[in-house]
């Protein structure tokens, strides 16, 4: 069996908030639109839909896979148009809170190690830089 070529990505911040706040900035439309992107729809319910439009103009679909309310997101990214070829890409929002430190760590799953893929990686790593 051939295993395939794939390459991750991750983010993490440390928050200063309580993880209902945190989780509330991740899943409330409103709050989304002030940090995340330019135009954004949510069904938080598992099987439900994310869709984000980004400053860039890009438009992100995807599907709802997982949710545990003050702990984690998980998503299936859906092929967009700008994709370089057929992918299966999943993201988690995870809220690693511990005593005295509330962290939010992004990782994503599943982008192929191909040269035409690395401006897409380039791009998502860049959407979740922390400044």
């Amino acid at each position: 069996m051939t295993v395939p070529n794939l390459r991750g990505y991750a983010a993490f911040a440390e928050m200063p908030v309580q993880p209902a706040e945190l989780w509330r900035w991740l899943t409330e439309p409103a709050l989304l639109l002030r940090w995340y992107a330019v135009a954004v729809q949510f069904d938080l319910r598992q099987g439900g839909r994310l869709v984000a439009r980004f400053p860039d103009g890009v438009t992100a679909h995807a599907r709802v896979m997982q949710q545990d309310p003050l702990r984690r997101l998980s998503f299936a990214l859906d092929p967009a148009a700008g994709w370089p070829s057929a992918a299966v890409v999943n993201e988690d929002w995870i809220i690693d809170a511990r005593p005295g430190k509330v962290m939010l760590r992004i990782l994503g799953e599943g982008v192929p190690m191909t040269p035409a893929w690395a401006p897409w990686l380039r791009q998502q790593q860049s959407r979740w830089a922390v400044s």
